[in-house]
């Protein structure tokens, strides 16, 4: 855009009628607030079934490869059915986590909105779900 063109921007109201999250120490929204209410930390040691810490700690942070920390804010286990969502099982393995993540995240907030299991009618050319 060159700096004599003016952008026009439009007024166009829009209205959050569902949320959906996951986030260390809390699988959904009610799990969230409440860990905020409480002011409680998320940060953990690294959980046992992720992977042993001392395979890839190192102190070094410059040091490919490794972390030089050995807490951070893990995510807990979440449920995830392929077939529910059209997915073959067996691409899974080629497919991001966080992908399959933002799904779960985006049906968590078309319930939360009403839009679930009712099979409540929308339109969805105008419905949008933003992960950030």
């Amino acid at each position: 855009m060159k700096s004599t063109d003016k952008k026009i921007i439009h007024n166009v109201p829009i209205a959050i009628i569902g949320m959906g999250c996951f986030f260390p120490n809390s699988s959904g929204l009610k799990e969230y607030w409440r860990l905020l209410f409480h002011g409680e930390d998320a940060i953990t040691d690294i959980p046992g079934s992720h992977w042993p810490p001392e395979d890839y700690f190192n102190s070094d942070p410059k040091k490919p490869d490794h972390i030089y920390c050995n807490r951070g804010g893990y995510l807990p286990a979440v449920e995830f059915d392929p077939t529910e969502f059209g997915i073959p099982p067996n691409t899974l393995e080629a497919t991001d986590t966080s992908q399959l993540l933002g799904l779960v995240t985006a049906k968590t907030a078309l319930e939360d909105a009403g839009y679930g299991e009712s099979g409540k009618c929308f339109d969805r050319t105008k419905t949008s779900v933003i992960l950030g």
